[in-house]
C-alpha cells in the first residue's frame, strides 16, 4: 500500500502546524454517541492525522484546510472561550457542553491551547469539554510503537485539566474516541495488528473502566469492516462498561444521497440488531444532511 504523506508541502500546510486553526464555530446538537440530543457549541479544528476515504469534513481536515480563526497563544485561546461563551449564551441559551472536533483535535500541538480553554471554559463558566478523537495525536508510525489509547488517554486529561482541580469521574472532560479499523485511513506504515494494539484494553484502561464519565467510542460502520468491528468488541469482554460505550454508527457514502443514507442506517442497524451492539443514528445529518455550521 502506497501511504499518504503526512509531510507539509506548501506554506499553508506548513503555517497550519505552527499554530491550532478553527474552520468552525457553531451552536447546534449532539448527534451522535452517548450525548445525542445535548444542545452544544461546536470548535471545529483543522488538520488531521489520518485521511479517511468517507470523510465527510475534508474541508476541515485537509492539511491545506482554511480556518476562520488561528491560535497560537493563551490570549487567543480566552478569546475563542470568549466567544463559545457568547454563542452558548445567546438570548435563553445556557449551554453546558463544548465539543471539539475535527479534523483531529488533540494533535500534539495543539495541548497547550486547548488546556488553556478547557481550564477557562469549566473554571469561569462550568462548561465541560468533549474531544471527538482518535487518539492518533500524530501521524507518524512511531504513536503505535511507544504508545496505547489507555495510557494516551490518562495523559491527555492531566495535561488538558492542569489548569483545575477535577477528577476523571467528574466528567468535566470527556473523550469520544472514534477508532479507524481499516488501514487504508492512515497517513503511516501501521498494520491492522498495530491498531488493535493500541486500541486493545490493558493495564491502564482498569482506571478509565471505572470512571463512566470519561470515554465512549464510536466506529463507522460498513461491510467491508464487519470483521473488524466484532473484533475489536471482542477485546472488551472483559470490561463491560467500557464494552457497553461502544456505539456503532452509520456510513456516508460520497457522493451523498439521502436515499443510501437512509439504507446505510438500517444495514447498521441490523448489524447491531444481530450482534447486539449499541446504535448511534447520526442525527445532524438526517435532520440537516451535509451542511456546515448546524
Amino acid at each position: 500500500m502506497e501511504y499518504k504523506s503526512f509531510e507539509p508541502e506548501t506554506d499553508l500546510e506548513k503555517e497550519n502546524l505552527k499554530s491550532m486553526g478553527i474552520t468552525e464555530l457553531f451552536y447546534t446538537i449532539q448527534g451522535e454517541g452517548k450525548n445525542i440530543g445535548q444542545p452544544s457549541v461546536f470548535v471545529r479544528t483543522g488538520g488531521c492525522t489520518l485521511s479517511c476515504s468517507y470523510c465527510d469534513t475534508k474541508y476541515s481536515s485537509r492539511p491545506n484546510y482554511k480556518s476562520i480563526i488561528k491560535i497560537s497563544n493563551m490570549d487567543d485561546s480566552l478569546e475563542v472561550v470568549n466567544k463559545i461563551v457568547e454563542i452558548g449564551t445567546e438570548g435563553d441559551r445556557n449551554v453546558k457542553s463544548c465539543v471539539f472536533t475535527g479534523g483531529e483535535p488533540l494533535q500534539t500541538h495543539h495541548i497547550d491551547n486547548l488546556s488553556t480553554m478547557v481550564g477557562s471554559l469549566w473554571g469561569s463558566y462550568n462548561i465541560k469539554s468533549v474531544f471527538e478523537t482518535t487518539m492518533i495525536t500524530e501521524p507518524k508510525s512511531v504513536l503505535f510503537k511507544n504508545k496505547n489509547v489507555w495510557s494516551e488517554t490518562i495523559d491527555i486529561w492531566d495535561k488538558l485539566t492542569r489548569f483545575i482541580q477535577v477528577s476523571p469521574k467528574d466528567g468535566v472532560v470527556q473523550f469520544c474516541i472514534s477508532p479507524k479499523l481499516d488501514i487504508s485511513c492512515y497517513r503511516a506504515d501501521v498494520t491492522l495488528t498495530d491498531i488493535f494494539i493500541f486500541y486493545r484494553p490493558n493495564i491502564d484502561c482498569e482506571i478509565c473502566e471505572e470512571t463512566d464519565n470519561l470515554m465512549t467510542f464510536k466506529i463507522v460502520y460498513y461491510p467491508e469492516i464487519e470483521n473488524e468491528i466484532l473484533q475489536f468488541v471482542d477485546e472488551f469482554y472483559n470490561y463491560p462498561n467500557l464494552r457497553n460505550s461502544i456505539y456503532i454508527m452509520p456510513y456516508t457514502k460520497f457522493p451523498y444521497s439521502r436515499d443510501e443514507f437512509h439504507e446505510s442506517c438500517l444495514t447498521t442497524v441490523d448489524f447491531c440488531k444481530k450482534h447486539s451492539l449499541n446504535y448511534s443514528p447520526r442525527e445532524h445529518i438526517y435532520l440537516y444532511d451535509l451542511k456546515k455550521g448546524v
